[in-house]
């Protein structure tokens, strides 16, 4: 059995977990995840759904899209208030 060479290039250091930035007027698909705790497609499906309203920017490059762009943003507030409607209270 050969032994193996050690690595020229050291490796990567894996990427920190991102906390969800709390100074921010809009989130992404990801950071509602992230507050909400379930996975993006989860919250992607609540949005179409319309549970949460979706925020579309007008977008100079977007012609394609009618002048909207094709990035989806939550607002924070819509966010924190499914989280304080859906809080069972005793």
């Amino acid at each position: 059995m050969a032994l193996r060479t050690p690595r020229k290039t050291p490796r990567k250091a894996p990427k920190a977990r991102r906390s969800t930035p709390e100074n921010q007027l809009l989130w992404t698909v990801r950071d509602s995840a992230e507050a909400l705790g379930q996975h993006p497609q989860t919250t992607r499906a609540l949005l179409l759904s319309g549970v949460i309203p979706l925020v579309r920017l007008p977008s100079a490059r977007a012609k394609k899209h009618a002048g909207v762009s094709n990035r989806i943003l939550v607002r924070k507030a819509d966010v924190l208030r499914l989280i304080s409607d859906s809080t069972e209270r005793a």
